[in-house]
């Protein structure tokens, strides 16, 4: 991954204050990851991350997570689970 741009690291931000609220998450668990590993990249820390999302580092580990199952049928379910 190219080491992304300004607006691409706002719009991951913008992606995971939009998707860390459980009950109305527009997007799959794989594509919050994605987003996280963008800003991750971009901003240089989960910690800063967190800072600038308002969240926890553990809950943006836990949404890190979704990319490194191992178990197909568990990454299946990642990337179609999302709430309406």
């Amino acid at each position: 991954m190219d080491e992304p741009g300004v607006e691409e690291v706002d719009t991951a931000l913008a992606m995971l204050i939009a998707n860390t609220r459980p009950i109305r998450r527009p997007h799959s668990l794989s594509k919050v990851a994605h987003w996280l590993a963008v800003a991750r990249k971009g901003l240089g820390s989960l910690s800063t991350v967190a800072e600038r999302v308002g969240l926890s580092e553990q809950m943006l580990r836990d949404l890190a997570a979704a990319d490194r199952l191992s178990s197909p049928r568990a990454k299946k379910l990642c990337r179609e689970t999302r709430n309406r």
